[in-house]
């Protein structure tokens, strides 16, 4: 990945590329929006006039955000069908935190025969459907 001051200056060095007028400026002054390669990755939107240090911070809360979000939100492990989810729903009591599939006969017939992917007979129902997204 580039340093700070790599992106500094090849920023300058892409809108030097694209101006008229203002080379070696630090800001996009000079340059036409539509002419910017940045302004279709939408870094510089409604921003005005901007400096290449201010699109490089941008940019790094931009990943930082996404790469919190993403260890905040992880991708749901299992994919069932609606019909499936709603058999769990329907199926369990939730009243019973540690119901698992071998406590419900219904469940564990059904998990036998394919049903509830990634599923085993002593996993807690409750938690499988908190890992589970209808497909």
């Amino acid at each position: 990945m580039m340093t700070k001051e790599e992106y500094n200056r090849e920023t300058v060095r892409m809108w030097d590329s694209v101006r008229t007028n203002s080379k070696g400026e630090h800001t996009c002054s000079g340059v036409q929006c539509e002419d910017c390669p940045l302004y279709y990755v939408s870094l510089c939107h409604s921003y005005g006039s901007i400096n290449a240090y201010d699109v490089y911070e941008k940019a790094i809360k931009c990943i930082d955000y996404v790469e919190r979000w993403s260890k905040e939100h992880p991708p749901k492990k299992h994919k069932v069908s609606q019909l499936e989810y709603n058999i769990l729903l329907t199926a369990i009591d939730f009243s019973a935190e540690e119901e698992t599939f071998n406590d419900i006969d219904i469940l564990y017939g059904l998990l036998k025969k394919g049903y509830f992917n990634g599923s085993t007979p002593s996993m807690r129902i409750r938690e499988y459907l908190k890992n589970c997204e209808v497909a």
